[in-house]
C-alpha cells in the first residue's frame, strides 16, 4: 500500500545513511578492514527488520477476514489501510439509511380513479413484476386495479426513467384515443403543468406536507402531447402519492458513533430535498443551520464556490450521477472519501471514491467499481468497517513499532560499544536469532490485538500518518533507548566482573526478555499496563502463547545449544542483573504512559486519549 511503500523507502534510505557513516567513522579511526567488515556486517543485520513483511500481510489477511464476518468483502487490499484514515462517508439514503421498503402511505387527487389508471399505466411492469422499488410499491397499493386497467389498452412506447428530467412516462393506445401517462418528481411536472395555476399550487402545497412527513413523494399526470421533446410537453397532473421509507433502526446510533470517531457524514439522494431533510433530521445527519445542496444549485456553482458551500452541508437531494461525481471529486481535496452506491449510475462516484463501497444487492457492474462489497446494505455495517479499519492500520503501526524498536535498540547497543571502543556485546547469530525466532514468535500476533477502547474516539489519521508519523519515530525511539540503554550499563558492568561468554550470555538474554516486555507494552499505545491490568491481559491472549513459547526458545538456546549460540548457564547473581536490566526497560516504557496520561489529563477529551 502507498503508506507502507513511503515507509519503506525512508527506512531503507536511513538505514544505508547510517551504515556507510559508519563505515567511515571506523575507516577514518584506523580500525581494520575485518573489523569494519564485521561492524557493518551486525549493523546490516540489526537494521533490517525480516519479519515485517510477514507481519504486515497477516495484519492486512487477518484483517480482511474480520471485515468479512462483519459482512464487508474487500477487494483491494489497500482499501484497508483507507478505510481506517476515512474522514467522511457519503452515502445513499434509500437502503442504507433507510429500510428500502417503500409503502403508500398518503395519495391526494380530485379524480382517485384517474389517479389510479394513470399509476397503472406509468409503471415499468413486465410480465406481472418490476425491478424497481417505488413501482412494485405502487403496483402493491393498486393491487387488482393494476391488472383492471392494464387490460383495457397496450402501452406503445416507454420512456424510462431519465435521472436528469426526473421522470418516466408510457403512451398508451385504447382504441382510438392515445394518452401518455407520467410519473416523476414534482417539480419537473409543475414545470410542465397545463393545470390553472391555483390547481398547481394545491398540488405543490400537498406534495410539500407530505414531504415534510419524511414521504417520498411522485407527482402523476397525463398528457396527449406526442413530440419527440418530452421537454415541450404539456402535462394535466392528476395527482400526487407519498411513500414513506422509515430510518433502520440502528442508524442513529451508527451516526452518533460516525460523529463522535471524527467522521462527517453526507446524505446524496435523488429525493426530494423536504423528504430527504426530514429523513436526515430524524437520524441526526441534519442539524439547524446546516445547508442542504439540490442539483440545480450544483449546477451553477463553480468549483470553488461549491468546495465553500459543502463545508456547511449535509444532505444533498435531486442529484443526478454526474452530480455526484463532481461533489466527490470536489470532496477528495481535503477528505478521504468513502461512497456508497448500488447501481450503473453510481458507477463514476465509486471509481473515482478513495474508497467506493457498493452494496450487495446492487449491480454487478457497481461491484465491479468499487474496492468494497457490502453484503448487508447499512449504514452500521459500514460504520463497523471503519472500526475494523482502524483496528487493522493500529495493529499494522504496532507490529512497525515492536520491530523497529528492536532493531533501533540493537543498533544503539552496537553504535554505543564501537563510540566507546568496547567488544561488540553480541554475536551476529545473536542478533539474527532476536530478529528471525524472537520477534518472529512475537510479530505473528500483532494482528490478533483487539481494539482499545477509545479507538472511535479519536479523529481519524491522515492516510500518509496512518502508520507512521512523528510521533511514531519518537515513541520508536524512545522504546529502542529503554532497552538500549539498561543494556549497555549492563554490558559495561559485566565486563569487568564476568567473564566474556557469560556477559554475552546475560545480554543477549536481557535484548531477548526486553523485547517480550516491550511487544506487551506494545498491546495498547496509550494506557498503561497497570491502569487496567485485566485489559492489558484480554486485549490480545494470542501475546501469551507468544511470549511462552520464546521462552521456551531460549532456554533451549541457552542450556542445549550452546556450542552454536556460544552461551553459558547463567549464575545466581547473572540471572538477578538480567531482572533488574529487563524491569527497568519495562518501567521506563509504563512510566513514558503515566506521563502522558497525567500531563494530557486537562486535555484528554480533547484528544479522546481515554
Amino acid at each position: 500500500t502507498d503508506a507502507l511503500t513511503r515507509f519503506s523507502n525512508k527506512y531503507l534510505i536511513v538505514s544505508v545513511f547510517w551504515i556507510l557513516l559508519i563505515g567511515l567513522v571506523m575507516y577514518f579511526e584506523s580500525h581494520t578492514v575485518s573489523e569494519i567488515l564485521f561492524a557493518l556486517l551486525a549493523i546490516l543485520v540489526s537494521a533490517v527488520p525480516e519479519g515485517l513483511p510477514i507481519a504486515l500481510t497477516m495484519a492486512l489477511a487477518v484483517g480482511s477476514l474480520r471485515l468479512s464476518k462483519n459482512h464487508v468483502l474487500t477487494r483491494n487490499l489497500s482499501a484497508v489501510e483507507t478505510l481506517g484514515s476515512t474522514t467522511l462517508i457519503a452515502s445513499d439514503k434509500t437502503g442504507t439509511i433507510t429500510q428500502g421498503k417503500l409503502k403508500v402511505e398518503s395519495f391526494f387527487a380530485p379524480d382517485i380513479d384517474n389517479l389510479h389508471r394513470c399509476a397503472s399505466w406509468a409503471l415499468d411492469w413486465q410480465e406481472g413484476k418490476s425491478s424497481d422499488p417505488l413501482d412494485r410499491a405502487v403496483g402493491e397499493w393498486l393491487g387488482e386495479k393494476l391488472l383492471h386497467f392494464r387490460q383495457n389498452g397496450k402501452v406503445t412506447k416507454f420512456h424510462h426513467f431519465d435521472t436528469t428530467l426526473k421522470y418516466e412516462a408510457a403512451t398508451v393506445k385504447n382504441g382510438g384515443e392515445v394518452i401518455t401517462y407520467v410519473k416523476g418528481a414534482a417539480e419537473t411536472l409543475i414545470s410542465q403543468a397545463s393545470n390553472p395555476s391555483s390547481e398547481v399550487a394545491k398540488f405543490q402545497n400537498i406534495h410539500d406536507d407530505m414531504a415534510q412527513k419524511g414521504m417520498r413523494v411522485i407527482m402523476l399526470g397525463e398528457t396527449k402531447s406526442v413530440g419527440e421533446n418530452i421537454k415541450e410537453w404539456r402535462i394535466d397532473i392528476i395527482g400526487c402519492v407519498g411513500f414513506i421509507d422509515p430510518p433502520k433502526s440502528d442508524v442513529l446510533a451508527a451516526v452518533h458513533s460516525t460523529q463522535k470517531a471524527g467522521i462527517r457524514l453526507l446524505m446524496i439522494t435523488g429525493d426530494n430535498p423536504l423528504t430527504a431533510k426530514a429523513i436526515a433530521t430524524q437520524v441526526g445527519i441534519y442539524h439547524q443551520g446546516q445547508r442542504i445542496l439540490i442539483g440545480s444549485e450544483i449546477d451553477k456553482l463553480t468549483d470553488a464556490q461549491l468546495a465553500k458551500a459543502l463545508k456547511n452541508t449535509s444532505v444533498i437531494a435531486r442529484v443526478t450521477p454526474d452530480h455526484k461525481y463532481r461533489v466527490v471529486k470536489i470532496l477528495q481535496k481535503r477528505d478521504v472519501v468513502a461512497v456508497t452506491g448500488d447501481g450503473v449510475n453510481d458507477i463514476l462516484a465509486l471509481k473515482i471514491a478513495d474508497l467506493g463501497m457498493a452494496m450487495g444487492s446492487g449491480s454487478e457492474a457497481a461491484k465491479a467499481s468499487a474496492k468494497m462489497i457490502l453484503l448487508n446494505d447499512n449504514l452500521s455495517v459500514i460504520i463497523s468497517a471503519v472500526r475494523q479499519g482502524r483496528i487493522i492500520a493500529e495493529n499494522m503501526r504496532k507490529v512497525i513499532y515492536y520491530l523497529v524498536v528492536t532493531n533501533f535498540s540493537q543498533l544503539f547497543l552496537i553504535l554505543s560499544t564501537i563510540i566507546l571502543n568496547l567488544p561488540f556485546p553480541l554475536k551476529p547469530i545473536h542478533i539474527l536469532w532476536i530478529n528471525l525466532v524472537t520477534d518472529g514468535v512475537l510479530d505473528k500476533t500483532f494482528p490478533f490485538i483487539k481494539a482499545e477502547s477509545n479507538l472511535m474516539r479519536r479523529p481519524p489519521m491522515h492516510i500518509k500518518n496512518v502508520i507512521f508519523n512523528k510521533a511514531q519515530l519518537i515513541n520508536i525511539i524512545y522504546g529502542a533507548l529503554c532497552i538500549g540503554i539498561p543494556n549497555l550499563f549492563l554490558y559495561i558492568h559485566m565486563r569487568s566482573n564476568f567473564s566474556i561468554e557469560e556477559t554475552m550470555t546475560t545480554v543477549f538474554t536481557s535484548m531477548v526478555v526486553a523485547q517480550w516486555l516491550n511487544g506487551i507494552q506494545a498491546q495498547k499505545r496509550y494506557e498503561p499496563f497497570f491502569m487496567n491490568i485485566k485489559s492489558s491481559i484480554t486485549i490480545n491472549p494470542y501475546i501469551w502463547f507468544g511470549v511462552g513459547l520464546g521462552v521456551i526458545l531460549q532456554i533451549t538456546v541457552i542450556f542445549y545449544l550452546q556450542d552454536l549460540f556460544s552461551t553459558v548457564s547463567l549464575g545466581q547473581e547473572a540471572l538477578m542483573m538480567l531482572f533488574v536490566s529487563s524491569i527497568s526497560t519495562f518501567a521506563l516504557l509504563e512510566m513514558k504512559k503515566w506521563v502522558i496520561y497525567y500531563t494530557l489529563m486537562p486535555i484528554k477529551k480533547k484528544l479522546s486519549l481515554v
